[in-house]
């Protein structure tokens, strides 16, 4: 046991940890911060490579990203949804970025409709549009 534990266990008004729990919460809610915006960084790239004509190999490397991103977001909301945890804007801001990559594991895992049938599909919708 360190001389500081043993100093602080023998005060009757001792803080346990309280210095070490402040610190590891700190940290948390810079991870969370740095993940949610690496998630904002995936939006930024796949409006920049799979909008227009993505190729196979950059929607692999967008789905990888997102279940990569979807299992450390997990990890974190488990934290966040512990009773115990008070940030309230760190746990809204993992709750809204995991709804984002969700969004974006639907969006991106599904194959695109081919042109012609969303032509057609268009064409139904808007009769009048040339």
């Amino acid at each position: 046991m360190t001389q500081g534990l043993a100093a602080c266990l023998e005060s009757p008004d001792a803080d346990v940890g309280r210095g070490t729990t402040e610190l590891v919460l700190t940290k948390f809610a810079e991870t969370a911060r740095a993940w949610s915006q690496e998630v904002t960084d995936l939006c930024c790239w796949q409006d920049d490579h799979l909008l227009d004509a993505p190729n196979a190999d950059a929607l692999e490397r967008n789905r990888t990203a997102i279940r990569h991103l979807l299992r450390l977001g997990s990890l974190l909301g488990r934290v966040v949804e512990d009773g115990n945890f008070e940030d309230a804007p760190t746990r809204d801001m993992v709750a809204a970025t995991m709804n984002t990559l969700r969004d974006m594991d639907r969006l991106w895992a599904s194959s695109p409709m081919p042109a012609a049938e969303a032509d057609a599909v268009l064409a139904r919708v808007f009769p009048n549009v040339a």
